[in-house]
């Protein structure tokens, strides 16, 4: 009984480490797709594209300031 406790409570860590490197993992994924949207040079743009990814930068931008408070 006692063994099987212990068994079970060491899937569960070993779970909760793997979902938490997975998190790391989508929260490194998603700060390379920012950077690389706010590093845009939207200057030569076609005014639709221009618009959609200035539009993503202020996304970006309020996500961060809510995050950051």
């Amino acid at each position: 009984m006692v063994i099987e406790r212990e068994k079970e409570l060491a899937k569960i860590r070993q779970e909760d480490e793997r979902l938490r490197l997975e998190a790391q993992k989508v929260e490194l994924a998603t700060k390379e797709s920012d950077q690389r949207i706010m590093m845009m040079d939207v200057s030569g743009m076609l005014e639709m594209q221009r618009l959609y990814f200035q539009q993503l930068q202020r996304e970006i931008m309020a996500r961060r300031s809510t995050s950051q408070d």
